[in-house]
């Protein structure tokens, strides 16, 4: 994600300033270098292979690790999925009338409960046709412009963290560089925050409500 949106930005650059980001890419590679190396360690591990069996045991055993329930207790999705998908709507919709104010850390939460309202409708995709598509679309596009917030505000960050620890090694050149680069991403952060009404809209009004209604009474 950091490399690609560096990468994205360079693009657009001289060769004089791309030049100067080089510091950041050579960081920031290295630091994916390190990761990788502790995720193959991971994934070899023999923690990582009990998982693996365990994992492969509940979903092969039928009954494995049921919890036993009382008479009567929903468990189907016609009885479930309801008031499941209406919750999930109301922790998106609860953010209703305090966007304009609202900072980076309540978007972030908002990007979050999109994310569990966009999982929980595609988890019943094929039972909510013909809405389903009409339901899922504006939120994926809240999602999407949510996290491209979020990982601008987290690349600028990273980038100062990155110059405050390296400043005395870097040249006047690299500095310019990458403080262009920062300010960049922050005023792109606030651009995605002054266009955020444009994917609020479709999700929070009337309409949409009436249709999630229909989709779900067809359960």
């Amino acid at each position: 994600m950091l490399i690609g949106i560096l990468v994205a930005y360079a693009g657009r650059q001289g060769d004089r300033h791309r030049a100067g980001l080089e510091p950041l890419f050579v960081a920031w590679r290295a630091e994916r270098a390190a990761r990788r190396v502790d995720l193959l360690e991971t994934l070899a591990s023999d923690e990582f292979g009990s998982f693996i069996i365990d994992y492969q045991e509940l979903v092969a055993t039928p009954g494995l690790a049921m919890r036993e329930v009382s008479p009567h207790t929903p468990g189907l999705v016609r009885n479930r999925m309801p008031a499941t998908i209406w919750h999930a709507y109301q922790d998106v919709w609860a953010f209703d009338g305090d966007l304009r104010a609202a900072d980076l850390a309540t978007l972030h939460r908002l990007r979050i409960a999109a994310k569990w309202l966009r999982y929980t409708l595609e988890f019943v995709r094929e039972l909510l046709e013909p809405d389903a598509t009409a339901l899922i679309r504006p939120v994926v596009a809240l999602q999407d412009h949510l996290g491209d917030q979020h990982d601008q505000h987290v690349a600028a960050e990273l980038a100062r963290e990155f110059v405050a620890s390296t400043s005395s090694s870097l040249t006047a050149a690299e500095l310019k560089a990458i403080g262009l680069f920062t300010s960049h991403l922050d005023h792109d952060v606030e651009r995605l925050r002054r266009t955020l009404r444009s994917a609020w809209p479709p999700i929070v009004g009337s309409r949409y409500r009436r249709g999630l209604g229909r989709a779900i009474a067809r359960l």
